[in-house]
């Protein structure tokens, strides 16, 4: 408490870059105990440096305001600063700023259980930190990539980067080393060292109790509660689960929360203690549904389901199992970008080998070991391209059967379109005859008709354009997303004309992407077609479409909303699955996966769906520059 009452000493007697360096002060000693006023805190340290104009604090204020997110368990609003450090990198061409984004953003997807990912994100931070070496930020990147082989079971390589980081500690004399230790006896744990852990583990709590590092106490009690089991002492190891658990409620870690949970139910249900059991595992089976925890969510439900297997409720238990499967058939769904990812990061990490303590101690033998690196990327390169090109294959097979579908749809819109105006064209035709008959043609009134049958020509023409280049692949390059936008819905005006369905567009100006425009249109009529069929088949009445484009700084938006029946919340995880359709028959069950690939891959943003009170709107998201594209 002395030292939170020197801190708002400081804020209340200091102006400008004193008082700023203040609440960040303040913004970081509350992070841990109060999450929410530590954002608020930072808040106020990011509109002061901005109104002062000073670029380093305002970077500071960001970097403070993404991890108090992260303690708060809000990744998105984590990732959107994220972001915003890494083009304050790009800028400032400062390497730091830029590792820093991709550290941050490692962490995020270390905390969401994408440990492939996390490695990926802290080697590219690791790269950028080794351009402009800091001892503070080598060593922050280290620890994390230590953490990351732990939890992927190359204990050498974890032990090697804790090293690393010991080595940074000691040179800006880190007094947190008890973070490093911490990690460590996670590492002796994983060796089955176990009193060598527990020695660790009280070590770094002692330290973290006696600084209010109340997040690291925490998981240092979780982690004495699981060795304290494993030396057989587990009365007094669960004491220490429950401590833990408690903490991780008082500063509202949901996710610490959530492994706590599941830890201490799954203990409980050793001793047939079934019905306490359940409670913590349905805790952590709200907080992981709450906030889609998607590796939580499978261990809870494994956990529920052995808790009714224990209770003989085969009813409940093959209800959960289905849940269950329906959870790993989502996580293998995305199977192949994780061993993409995976393989890409195994390369790299066999290229920073080269700048580890280990071989540079070892340097009469660079020679050799270099050319032995070179065959294993040209190796692990040649598997990567490989498995990339297959993958390719299949989504492309998968885009070529959507088109194919919309193609034969269009195809039929075409036959209606071109209906009336030969009509039209065969009407004027036939006048001819009756004016030659009856002494009535002249100049003019050939000129007359020619120019009425020539219009519903061009129109005819203007139509056949349209559709022939919505098949075209080679059209890469800038466009405008409004224009393309605009374009699709002409293709389907008549469609939406004839079902009796109420249209309305509402965009922004300036709103330009790189790509292929196709793609945006196949999402868009996909979409809308979609809508289209659903209003149709529930005779909907009064059936509505409303379409919005929007930006911000950031991203931008697209809103299609649709006057159609709410979508079962059963249904509503599935929809974007490949091959799962709502239409029976009658759908191929493709179009709505390849939006998302188009979506999320090709743009790199996101595609989701929501009920609303009056219908249901799809929100597609896509990033004005994200960091992949810098």
């Amino acid at each position: 408490m002395d030292r939170e009452k020197a801190i708002l000493a400081r804020i209340e007697a200091n102006a400008g870059r004193d008082k700023i360096v203040a609440y960040l002060e303040y913004s970081q000693f509350l992070r841990q105990a109060d999450c929410q006023k530590s954002i608020e805190y930072a808040d106020l340290a990011l509109a002061s440096a901005r109104e002062i104009n000073d670029n380093d604090l305002e970077i500071e204020a960001i970097i403070g305001k993404a991890y108090a997110y992260i303690y708060h368990s809000d990744f998105e609003q984590a990732k959107i600063m994220a972001d915003e450090v890494f083009k304050f990198g790009v800028n400032n061409e400062s390497p730091n700023q830029m590792g820093t984004g991709y550290n941050i953003k490692g962490r995020i997807s270390y905390l969401s259980g994408e440990i492939s990912l996390a490695l990926e994100y802290y080697l590219k931070a690791l790269d950028c930190y080794l351009k402009e070496p800091k001892a503070d930020n080598l060593m922050s990147c280290y620890n994390n990539l230590g953490t990351c082989y732990i939890e992927s079971r190359n204990l050498p390589e974890a032990l090697n980067y804790f090293q690393l980081a010991l080595d940074e500690a000691e040179k800006i004399g880190f007094a947190g080393k008890d973070i490093i230790r911490l990690n460590m006896g996670c590492l002796q744990y994983e060796e089955k060292d176990f009193k060598a852990a527990l020695d660790s583990f009280q070590t770094a709590a002692a330290y973290f109790e006696k600084h209010n590092m109340l997040n690291y106490l925490s998981d240092a009690y979780l982690n004495i509660g699981m060795t304290l089991f494993d030396l057989g002492n587990e009365d007094e190891g669960r004491n220490y689960y429950r401590k833990s658990y408690a903490m991780k409620k008082e500063i509202n870690d949901l996710q610490g929360m959530c492994k706590v949970s599941h830890i201490i139910g799954n203990s409980l249900l050793d001793l047939e203690k079934s019905d306490e059991a359940y409670g913590y595992f349905l805790q952590a089976k709200n907080i992981a549904e709450e906030h889609n925890l998607s590796s939580d969510k499978i261990t809870v439900y494994e956990d529920i389901c052995r808790y009714w297997e224990q209770k003989n409720n085969f009813e409940e238990l093959s209800k959960n199992q289905k849940t269950l499967m329906t959870l790993s058939k989502e996580m293998n769904a995305n199977m192949s970008r994780e061993k993409i990812s995976e393989m890409e990061a195994k390369y790299k990490t066999e290229i920073y080998k080269l700048q580890t303590r280990e071989l540079n101690a070892k340097n009469k033998a660079m020679s050799e070991q270099i050319e032995k690196l070179h065959q294993m990327h040209k190796q692990l390169k040649q598997e990567f391209e490989e498995s990339a090109r297959r993958l390719n294959e299949q989504d492309d097979l998968l885009s070529s059967q959507s088109r194919m579908a919309l193609m034969g749809e269009m195809v039929s819109l075409i036959a209606h379109q071109w209906r009336q105006p030969l009509n039209v064209i065969g009407v004027l035709v036939q006048s001819f005859e009756d004016a030659w008959e009856f002494n009535e043609m002249s100049a003019e009134y050939i000129e007359k008709q020619v120019k009425l049958i020539m219009s519903q020509i061009l129109y005819m023409s203007e139509t056949i354009n349209d559709f022939r280049n919505f098949f075209k692949s080679d059209l890469t390059g800038e466009f405008d997303l409004k224009e393309v936008i605009a374009k699709s819905m002409q293709l389907l005006d008549y469609s939406l004309q004839k079902a009796g369905i109420h249209f309305t567009l509402e965009m922004v100006e300036d709103c330009r992407l790189s790509g292929n425009p196709n793609e945006i249109v196949q999402v868009i009529l996909n979409i809308v077609n979609n809508a289209r069929d659903a209003m149709l088949s529930d005779n909907i009445s009064e059936p509505e479409i409303k379409l919005s484009l929007n930006r911000n700084e950031t991203q931008y938006e697209i809103r299609i909303f649709n006057k159609g029946n709410q979508i079962k919340s059963e249904l509503k995880d599935k929809l974007f699955e490949p091959y799962f359709s709502t239409k029976g028959k009658d759908g191929t069950g493709i179009g709505l996966y390849i939006c998302k690939m188009i979506v999320e891959h090709k743009y790199n943003g996101t595609i989701e769906v929501f009920n609303q009170e009056a219908g249901v709107e799809f929100v597609i998201k896509i990033p004005c520059v994200s960091l992949d594209e810098i």
